[in-house]
């Protein structure tokens, strides 16, 4: 049966309260200043409602009470919580007033303009997150306000009132719009004019902005070291400027199918500190641009281009050439982790012993330990040297679409790479495996009977899809052996994944330490398989995909998950039905 939940720390119940106490403190103040207001402009008619010298000292209280006075090591949680908090008692007002209004016969502006002051006097209290040295971070994204939602009104007036924050040195919007919102604008003009008064930002995540935001920061910014970009125009132009932060670390800019091998070479050749460049599909030519010898731009910047690299991550999806590929291990030193599909040549000879043209390229690399390789040959272009050379340094190795698989790979793997702590085999072509039966006897040899060492005895994550029934021999000769095994994906493409194929899975392995399994496709798997995965998993904390499980009924997940919330137990479900 899966673990139970373990107590919640006294300290982390007591932060998970610190928010109902700030959205108390707000409404009351709220309520009271307007009363003021409303006093104030009873006995002088001629002034209207004041409250901005009140509403100032009751901000200054609240931060003294909630982060003058408490260590600074818990000032990001506080702030998470009264964010939402916040949030919260707006959403409630707004939604009370503008039920309100629905049923007011005629008009009456006075009504509305209390209810107008109402909703400015909680949104003023946004300026509780306007301390001068408190705040380093404002991170606006899901996984850190644990997916629950903020009002655009709170994060637009937020926005707002960056500038003042001295100490902030890492902005992270997450997926809010800052075109559709009006966020770090004025009135959709004059994007990211707050920037301006920030230079000690060292990260920005944000989404949605245009080619003026990122003048600003190749002006204003000096000291950005992290910058990510999604759903926004990214061109040429956009990593001319963005070319100008030096300091720059690590760069994502998603969407930037319009940017050209030259704009990234622009980038490559100007940060020298760069040590990511996100997803970049082109840069097998922004390398032929920077560093071939037939190259018109090489020969237009002259000994401009450095010699080495910063680059320590490459992701790239399309097919890099063993022309481009050469560059890349030659002046990146430094690569860690590297991601690209091979693209050999019809010139070279794919036999002969010399590494150019081939994946043996890759044994220079001393500090590579990620690897994710698709559509290439395991033999024919010598990736198997690389898992022999280099094998003992990688902690993780990706396999898509790779061919000339068979049994002799699953081994060399397993004995090659002692490692490993990650592997995915998707959709790769394998021939001439071995009998289920056979597996065991085959991948355990006699020399290592003698010592405590198995194959993949270090791995903790397993994601393999395969084609047909007949490839579960390679299912069993990984599974059998990783004891640690804390995270299993599966997938069967060709066929319907039977119960009994299940069954015989769970039967290969003790699954002790298993915390996360998915089964992709199961349109035969019914509610007996959930079952007997929650019995032959004592700490099961994720069961994914059930909405793709073809017999699984939605009043039957319902009641394990009654079951499970009545027993406490740790466990989650993805039913998306």
């Amino acid at each position: 049966m899966p673990s139970r939940k373990r107590p919640s720390l006294l300290e982390r119940l007591a932060l998970e309260t610190i928010g109902s106490i700030f959205k108390s403190s707000c409404h009351r103040s709220a309520q009271y200043l307007l009363s003021m207001a409303e006093m104030q402009e009873f006995d002088h008619p001629h002034l209207g409602l004041e409250v901005d010298p009140q509403i100032n000292r009751v901000v200054r209280q609240l931060q003294v009470a909630f982060l003058d006075e408490v260590p600074q090591k818990f000032h990001q949680f506080i702030l998470r919580e009264c964010l939402v908090a916040l949030s919260d008692l707006f959403r409630a007002t707004s939604l009370l007033h503008h039920e309100a209004s629905l049923h007011i016969q005629g008009s009456d502006p006075e009504s509305r303009r209390r209810r107008l002051m109402r909703e400015e006097l909680q949104l003023a209290f946004v300026k509780f997150f306007c301390h001068r040295t408190a705040i380093r971070e404002i991170n606006l994204t899901p996984e850190f306000l644990g997916y629950r939602p903020l009002h655009w009104c709170i994060v637009a007036r937020l926005c707002s009132l960056i500038w003042n924050m001295e100490s902030l040195v890492t902005l992270r919007l997450g997926g809010w719009n800052c075109l559709q919102y009006g966020l770090l604008s004025r009135h959709n003009q004059s994007e990211g004019w707050q920037l301006k008064c920030m230079p000690n930002l060292t990260r920005i995540q944000v989404s949605s902005v245009g080619e003026k935001f990122f003048e600003v920061i190749g002006t204003f910014c000096p000291n950005l070291k992290e910058l990510k970009v999604q759903s926004s125009s990214i061109t040429d132009l956009v990593t001319f400027w963005v070319s100008k932060c030096s300091q720059l670390e690590c760069i994502e800019l998603f969407d930037n199918f319009a940017v050209t091998p030259i704009g990234f070479a622009q980038l490559l050749r100007a940060l020298a500190n760069l040590r990511s460049l996100g997803r970049c599909d082109v840069i097998g030519e922004a390398f032929t641009l920077l560093y071939a010898d037939k190259s018109i731009f090489r020969r237009s910047i002259g000994s401009a281009c450095p010699e080495l690299l910063s680059l320590e991550e490459i992701d790239c999806e399309a097919k890099i050439s063993p022309e481009a590929l050469s560059f890349i291990i030659n002046h990146c030193k430094n690569l860690k982790s590297l991601r690209f599909k091979f693209l050999p040549t019809d010139e070279v000879n794919l036999l002969s012993a010399e590494p150019y043209g081939t994946l043996s390229m890759l044994n220079t690399l001393n500090l590579l330990s990620e690897l994710n390789l698709s559509a290439c040959d395991f033999y024919g272009h010598h990736l198997f040297q690389v898992l022999q050379q280099r094998g003992k340094f990688l902690q993780k190795l990706e396999l898509n679409d790779v061919d000339e698989m068979n049994w002799n790979s699953i081994e060399l793997i397993g004995n090659q790479v002692p490692n490993l702590k990650f592997l995915s085999l998707r959709c790769c072509h394998f021939q001439s495996l071995p009998n289920l039966d056979s597996v065991q006897v085959q991948m355990t040899t006699s020399s290592h009977l003698a010592t405590d060492w198995r194959p993949f005895q270090a791995l903790r994550g397993l994601d393999i899809v395969i084609f047909t029934p007949m490839h579960f021999v390679v299912v069993k000769g990984i599974v059998q052996f990783a004891s640690l095994l804390k995270s299993f994906i599966f997938n069967l493409l060709s066929d319907d994944l039977e119960e009994d194929h299940v069954r015989h899975i769970m039967k290969w392995n003790s699954f002790t330490n298993l915390e996360e399994f998915e089964v992709t496709a199961g349109s035969r798997l019914s509610i007996h398989i959930v079952n007997f995965i929650i019995e032959r998993c004592p700490n099961l904390n994720r069961l994914g995909r059930l909405r793709n499980w073809g017999r699984l009924q939605k009043h039957e997940i319902e009641a394990i998950q009654k079951e499970i919330s009545s027993r406490n137990f740790n466990l989650k479900f993805d039913n998306d039905f």
